[in-house]
């Protein structure tokens, strides 16, 4: 059965080491849609601190407001985060790296220039921790989703107008990406795109727990 599928082109086999695994045509469509999504973005954004000023900002605010130093990692991802030219980037850190940390600051700093900030997480208790400990008005990825579904379908160009003023100046932190499958990192690449957000930022761990959908988009992304 596996053989007559992929004779009518509904699955795909991999290549070299992943010669034994198959996927289907439409989740390969999806991840490039991902990535297409990810690279409309590209250039399209300001930077909301000039990469040369953000490190030093961050340390220096850290030191004062939070008695702590970022080490190089974090202070990278911050630099990405505050002075990228790109609407949407991936954070990668490994368990403990202190993503949470780094988030404190940043959020600091994009208040300071004007921005707001809003975090996703999948689930309740995520979103309840990110909250906790970085004091990030979060929401579930599910609840983002369905309060934005009228504009995946397009055509309602009143409705998109009127999000788009209301998200003017917003940045939207997804922590614990990995956890997010296909379909709804899709239409999360989508939104950012649609309603021009300043910056979304994918932030995890790819080796960490997988989403309970199809789909690894976050080790995509990097790739």
């Amino acid at each position: 059965r596996v053989m007559q599928l992929e004779r009518q082109g509904q699955l795909q086999r991999g290549k070299g080491a992943d010669r034994a695994m198959v996927t289907t045509a439409g989740a390969i469509a999806s991840e490039q849609r991902i990535v297409a999504g990810v690279e409309e973005g590209r250039g399209r954004a300001p930077a909301i601190v000039e990469a040369g000023e953000a490190g030093p900002r961050l340390q220096a605010l850290s030191q004062l407001k939070y008695g702590m130093t970022l080490n190089p990692g974090q202070e990278a991802a911050g630099r990405l985060l505050l002075g990228s030219h790109n609407r949407i980037v991936a954070i990668q850190g490994i368990a403990g790296a202190g993503k949470s940390t780094m988030l404190k600051p940043v959020a600091y700093i994009l208040r300071e220039e004007g921005r707001a900030v809003l975090g996703l997480a999948v689930q309740n208790t995520l979103v309840q921790m990110l909250e906790r400990e970085t004091g990030i008005p979060s929401m579930t990825v599910a609840r983002f989703l369905k309060r934005h579904a009228g504009l995946l379908g397009g055509g309602d160009k009143g409705a998109l107008a009127k999000a788009k003023a209301e998200l003017r100046g917003t940045v939207v932190l997804l922590d614990e990406a990995s956890m997010v499958g296909n379909s709804d990192k899709e239409k999360l690449v989508r939104l950012a795109n649609l309603l021009e957000l300043d910056r979304f930022a994918a932030i995890g761990d790819r080796k960490q727990l997988g989403a309970v959908d199809a789909g690894k988009p976050f080790d995509v992304m990097q790739q």
